[in-house]
């Protein structure tokens, strides 16, 4: 196959290729970051995007290429081996360069899920705990207990994108499956959501792709994976029970339209959903009744969008996730193949290799669509459905990347450019990851656990923001205390006052309602200049600071 054999302004002269051509460059437009950054920038992408359309229906036209492609499969099985091993490097990389804590927001939370383990088996946490007990029993460290199993969370996403994969496929299941890991391997949003510590996010997502791997085979057994997730974190499956009812409803409006009977699949898929919702809400008023209260709660007091709440509370809704606009930048190289893949299907041109049955992909178009309209707009968890917005991403844009594959491997030119397309998406990857900070850093953590050896246990830690809560949780026996959170005794405007006020008579009457000494840890992502709380924790003689971070309150020291 040649890519000049194929004449992109003849087709669409001749009106060939114009229609997809206009649908692929409305597609880019809409998914494209607002902002690229320079005229050269954004040049240069709809540029690599035009010649990524081009290669591909290029391909399409080539009826050669699915036997010349037969040739490759061994370059496929090599970037599968290639993507298991980067996706395990990557993953182990923070610990390596930061030490035992080196990831995001909710790992002391969990540390101490893991210290009490035997506490609390109601719930979501009955099958935490299940795994932490014995490994507790065993001897291990919390923290050796709580990132390994973490690590192991991210093969179980693999391994259940490996089952997914092979399931959207029939024969020469390898390429795609192979393009699918490789994708993933080298997703920026994988490994932030990674960083993130979302472990309640990461094992309820292996569950979802494991029942939507069972619902395309017409396994039961989707009814028992999906139990599992909503379990361990019902948002993940907030678009995927939208996207059934839609998905449903329209199969069978189109059966009705087409006066044939609503299909096999239907039936099964209907008979499952509402089974499993039933069971669902069923189990969780049985094992964890408060996280469907505080749910219903939520969602009665303040409605479905995040503009709703409090604005203390809007973060938290949010997802704690990046936003839309840099989880665009971040998937940038994967748009013009996503929305080519969306094409192929639209134009069942879908490589027929893979026996792909399109029943399958229209109901990932239907969940494309509806986390790209959760994830645009201020829905609640808006941020975090970006995560599995992007697992649909990479379903779709691995067929339009398999034909890219295709196209240009039979061409010395062609591998060139190839080489040249996987080493950047690696290297780009791989900046990001090394470059990735923890959000604590080692000699923070160092000085919260020193806090274990103060004589006066019964005292207070307050973390100074929200970020550090669970840190300050997990890390320190003590009480704790942060904005919104755990042992906190102060609204909002309390806390704006605490932070920013210039009444610092005001502080210490806010400080004095907890009645005893209180460590209030201050990380280096607080801003320093200009905060008026940090004038006061270094002027004020009430306090003492006891290391780089933290400082002692003593409402015994107060003068009048």
């Amino acid at each position: 196959m040649r890519i000049r054999s194929f004449s992109f302004v003849e087709s669409v002269a001749y009106g060939k290729r114009a229609l997809p051509f206009m649908l692929f460059l409305i597609g880019i437009v809409v998914l494209a970051p607002r902002s690229i950054g320079s005229v050269t920038m954004t040049v240069a992408f709809y540029l690599y995007a035009f010649v990524v359309f081009w290669i591909i229906w290029g391909a399409i036209s080539n009826k050669k290429i699915e036997k010349d492609s037969l040739t490759t499969e061994r370059f496929f099985l090599y970037v599968m081996i290639f993507s298991f091993v980067y996706l395990a490097v990557t993953r182990l990389l923070p610990f390596f360069l930061y030490g035992d804590a080196p990831l995001g927001y909710d790992t002391g939370f969990y540390i101490r899920s893991v210290d009490n383990a035997l506490q609390d088996l109601s719930g979501h946490r009955l099958a935490r705990g299940t795994l932490f007990i014995p490994l507790r029993w065993m001897g291990l460290s919390s923290g050796l207990i709580l990132h390994g199993l973490y690590l192991i969370s991210q093969g179980l996403i693999a391994g259940a994108l490996y089952m997914l994969a092979r399931s959207l496929t029939k024969k020469k299941v390898v390429p795609y499956v192979s393009v699918v890991l490789f994708l993933f391997a080298v997703s920026l949003p994988q490994f932030l959501a990674f960083w993130w510590m979302y472990y309640q996010t990461m094992l309820a997502m292996a569950f979802l792709l494991l029942t939507l791997a069972f619902l395309h085979r017409r396994s039961p057994l989707a009814l028992l994976t999906a139990g599992f997730g909503a379990v361990i974190h019902v948002p993940t499956f907030f678009g995927f029970v939208i996207a059934l009812c839609f998905f449903l409803v329209l199969r069978s409006v189109y059966s009705l339209i087409r006066w044939r009977r609503v299909e096999r699949q239907v039936v099964f898929l209907a008979i499952l959903g509402v089974v499993g919702l039933i069971s669902a809400w069923i189990g969780l008023r049985i094992l964890d009744p408060g996280i469907v209260y505080s749910y219903v709660y939520s969602i009665q007091s303040f409605g479905w969008l995040v503009t709703g709440y409090p604005e203390h509370l809007i973060a938290q809704y949010r997802g704690l996730y990046i936003n839309p606009e840099l989880f665009r930048l971040s998937t940038i190289y994967l748009i013009p193949f996503v929305v080519s893949g969306a094409l192929l299907f639209l134009y069942k041109r879908v490589p027929e290799v893979t026996g792909t049955r399109n029943v399958h992909l229209f109901f990932l178009l239907i969940f494309l669509v509806v986390l790209l309209t959760l994830s645009s707009f201020p829905f609640i968890y808006q941020h975090r459905h970006l995560i599995y917005l992007d697992i649909v991403f990479i379903l779709f844009g691995a067929y339009a990347l398999l034909y890219f594959f295709r196209a240009l491997l039979p061409q010395r030119l062609g591998q060139v450019l190839i080489a040249i397309l996987l080493i950047g998406m690696v290297s780009y990857h791989f900046l990001i990851v090394w470059k990735q900070e923890p959000q604590l850093y080692p000699n923070e953590l160092s000085e919260l656990r020193a806090l274990s050896l103060v004589e006066d246990q019964d005292s207070y830690v307050m973390a100074a923001d929200a970020l550090y809560t669970p840190w300050v949780y997990g890390y320190t026996p003590l009480k704790a205390i942060g904005p919104g959170y755990l042992q906190d005794k102060w609204d909002y405007t309390m806390w704006q006052t605490f932070w920013s006020g210039n009444d610092d008579k005001k502080r210490h009457q806010l400080l004095q309602v907890y009645r005893r000494p209180i460590y209030i840890f201050v990380g280096e992502r607080i801003v320093h200049n200009g905060l008026r709380m940090v004038t006061f924790l270094n002027s004020d003689p009430a306090f003492t600071r006891v290391s780089e971070h933290i400082w002692r309150y003593d409402p015994y020291l107060l003068t009048e």
